[in-house]
């Protein structure tokens, strides 16, 4: 598993975020596994919220182990029922103890949440995470998970996450500048953050580590419209979508099948019917589950 460093930034007006993502890569450098996103947005009754982690990126789980990411851990146990943004980030911290805490502890793996949300309009920055900080002091990984959460002054707020010492200081700079700028244009702030990406990835020698292909995402205090856009990706073998969670409906899957429909159609080819059932997309857009914890057969 690695960890990359996520440059985040938000500001009164908007949630502005960069989350680098996964895609192995085979011997000859081309792409050959399917890439995720580290990043979830929840549209709940009371505001809206955008969520990022690094540190644990997907578990094993089962005799026959099946490869659970945790993106899709979190849509899976939130689906379902409608709740405000203090109710789902409580259970998530709640289910990450449970469920994400013993492997943390047990490999020694720090791992962090972080959401920038908007509570009834009122900007909010917020961390679950499983290690004390202090500044100078990193407390080592534990099983249980913390939350710890500020209101957004004035001055807007900037996070970044990760391996240090990637993201060159010139970049960190700006960030911290732009965090309370308005853009004119959503997307200028996400070329700037997917070229911050691009130079972290070529820092040596720890570049290594942050992937060269990132997602950007941006969120207005209403929550609509989430605009989301991936960077610098060629031959991914299936189209990415961003999970998003409205009133405790997961779009998730019902967006795949439209993105894979729409790339068929695109190519001129054609896709299994099994592939484009959106009968049992909506179904499960409604039915909590846990992947972390199969039912017993």
């Amino acid at each position: 598993m690695k960890a990359a460093r996520d440059p985040q930034s938000y500001d009164r007006q908007s949630v502005r975020h960069l989350a680098v993502g996964r895609l192995p890569r085979n011997p000859e450098g081309s792409h050959c596994g399917r890439l995720f996103a580290e990043q979830v947005c929840l549209r709940c009754t009371d505001g809206a919220a955008l969520l990022a982690y690094t540190g644990v990126g997907t578990l094993r789980v089962g005799k026959e182990p099946e490869t659970v990411r945790v993106s899709d851990w979190i849509r899976q146990i939130l689906r379902g029922e409608s709740r405000t943004v203090d109710q789902s980030l409580i259970y998530l911290r709640e289910r990450a103890t449970a469920d994400l805490g013993p492997a943390c502890e047990k490999d020694g793996i720090r791992h962090v949440f972080t959401v920038g949300a908007f509570l009834q309009g009122r900007p909010w920055a917020v961390q679950i995470r499983n290690f004390r900080f202090s500044p100078g002091v990193l407390g080592p990984p534990a099983r249980g998970f913390v939350t710890v959460a500020e209101q957004v002054a004035d001055g807007g707020r900037f996070v970044a996450l990760g391996t240090p010492d990637v993201v060159p200081p010139a970049d960190l700079r700006t960030l911290h500048r732009l965090a309370n700028i308005k853009p004119r244009q959503p997307k200028e702030f996400r070329k700037l953050l997917a070229a911050v990406n691009r130079r972290a990835a070529a820092t040596k020698p720890d570049g290594g580590y942050v992937s060269p292909h990132c997602t950007t995402a941006y969120l207005p205090p209403t929550g609509e419209p989430f605009e989301r856009e991936l960077h610098d990706v060629q031959g991914a073998p299936s189209p990415v979508v961003i999970p998003f969670l409205l009133f405790g409906i997961d779009t998730t899957e019902s967006h795949e099948v439209m993105a894979r429909s729409a790339r068929a159609a695109r190519d001129g080819g054609s896709i299994p019917s099994e592939e484009l059932d959106y009968d049992r997309a909506g179904r499960e857009s409604v039915t909590a589950r846990n992947p972390l914890r199969p039912p017993r057969p």
